[in-house]
């Protein structure tokens, strides 16, 4: 997994998924307000607005988002 926070890297990966869709080698899975996942036959990534994520599969992703929906992040201590 590899994580991108700073907003100039996460432009450059959209920019980049953007090109390669055009030429069908990512393809976008899911999309919801500002939520967007793509896949290709390398890396599955989960982007937005502010982060980005980039899992080697899509059945990562789907562990990841699993553990993530049970914690209560008001509990969480800054």
């Amino acid at each position: 997994m590899y994580f991108y926070e700073k907003l100039s890297s996460i432009k450059d990966l959209k920019h980049s998924i953007s090109e390669r869709l055009e030429n069908k080698d990512i393809k976008r899975i899911y999309s919801e307000k500002d939520t967007r996942i793509y896949h290709n036959e390398d890396f599955t990534f989960l982007v937005t607005n502010d982060i980005a994520i980039r899992f080697r599969d899509i059945k990562t992703l789907k562990k990841f988002i699993s553990a993530c929906k049970n914690i209560d992040e008001e509990r969480i201590q800054s």
